[in-house]
């Protein structure tokens, strides 16, 4: 029986319904989170109604999930060619896999937003977040770096290795370090050389 990292049809159809909506309801909830952090930024409002911990449910994440708002980054990379690919999908699961969310919301989460693009308000909401989360951490802001660069690697090259990273997702991930400091630029530029 093949798995989702190596079926043809990688979405199943059970659940399809229920995934439509959840991207309709992240995007809607970044959307209203992308107007109070701009009324804020912009003087036109004095209180932000979001918290940190509202803004990351608001991405989808929650309770012990709050966690792996950190790979939302690797979203962004997968999907900087216009399509996921299997093997993107499949290092981006194995992550989830690995900290220890193989299944449950967020596991939904993630695959709602590798099955369609998720909205630019959603991206650039979950990078505003993750800033936020990660300003004064050099060692996150360096790992998620490195996360990403391990995404864009994984979707093949010569016998599976050694593959380079596309000019889109180098611009991606290049953006991403920009948005969240000094220390994930300085991983960036280091492992780019």
């Amino acid at each position: 029986m093949p798995t989702l990292e190596t079926s043809p049809q990688p979405f199943p159809e059970e659940g399809r319904d229920a995934r439509d909506q959840l991207r309709a309801d992240l995007d809607a909830s970044a959307c209203e989170m992308r107007i109070d952090r701009i009324a804020f930024e912009t003087g036109e409002s004095t209180i932000v109604r979001f918290s940190i911990a509202d803004r990351v449910r608001g991405l989808g994440f929650e309770g012990e999930a709050a966690s792996l708002v950190d790979l939302l980054p690797l979203v962004h990379v997968a999907w900087a060619d216009g399509s996921v690919h299997a093997k993107e999908r499949a290092a981006i699961l194995k992550v989830l896999d690995v900290r220890g969310m193989p299944s449950g919301r967020p596991y939904e989460v993630m695959l709602a937003l590798l099955e369609k693009k998720p909205s630019q308000a959603y991206l650039d909401e979950s990078l505003s977040v993750l800033k936020q989360l990660c300003k004064d951490d050099a060692g996150h802001q360096k790992s998620v770096v490195q996360m990403c660069l391990d995404v864009a690697k994984s979707a093949g090259g010569f016998l599976g290795v050694f593959r380079k990273i596309n000019p889109r997702e180098r611009e991606i991930i290049e953006h991403i370090a920009d948005t969240l400091g000094a220390a994930a630029r300085a991983e960036f530029k280091a492992r780019m050389l």
